[in-house]
């Protein structure tokens, strides 16, 4: 009887992680987060729980709440590349910056070709008025997404600051193009 109620309650975690994120995807995010902690009631040390609980925190803009959400999902799985990530934006929303981008960086050194903690560190760096270093994450992301209307935005801003206005209207052009 007791595999049975295991096997239920892990089906059971599986179903309400599988509804909060077709809440999430509706807009649900109150629903999804309602899902989420039943969830983590029953397999608490489950890191995408925590992951997701965190992203739909993120959108109801409950940063101090999602930030430790996604602490206690990279304390469950240190090498959640994600987690690590939007705990840096987190930090950031909260103007945190110094502290986002150390977050950015152990994101990027798990995965140094992880485009969103590329991008995010970037614009961070942009924040920061630190430009040219910025404008070497923009760079390495164009290198595989060229069209990326973010990014060209950002390095648009960066050059600017740095007096490259030519660059920077490229910039502009490129994502009026796209």
């Amino acid at each position: 009887m007791e595999d049975k109620n295991l096997e239920s309650n892990m089906q059971d975690y599986i179903t309400l992680n599988d509804q909060a994120v077709t809440a999430m995807a509706i807009g649900e995010y109150r629903k999804a987060c309602e899902y989420l902690y039943k969830a983590i009631e029953i397999k608490p040390d489950d890191h995408r729980l925590w992951y997701n609980l965190g992203i739909a925190l993120i959108k109801l803009e409950e940063y101090g709440e999602a930030f430790k959400c996604f602490k206690k999902a990279r304390e469950i799985n240190p090498y959640d590349a994600e987690a690590w990530n939007n705990e840096g934006v987190t930090l950031a929303r909260c103007g945190k910056l110094d502290e986002a981008l150390k977050c950015y960086n152990i994101a990027l050194e798990i995965n140094p070709d992880f485009v969103k903690a590329l991008v995010n560190k970037g614009i961070t760096l942009v924040k920061l008025k630190e430009y040219g270093e910025a404008i070497k994450y923009f760079d390495k992301v164009l290198e595989t997404e060229p069209n990326n209307t973010t990014v060209l935005y950002y390095k648009g801003i960066a050059l600017g600051e740095l007096g490259y206005r030519d660059k920077a209207i490229e910039c502009i052009n490129k994502i009026i193009r796209n």
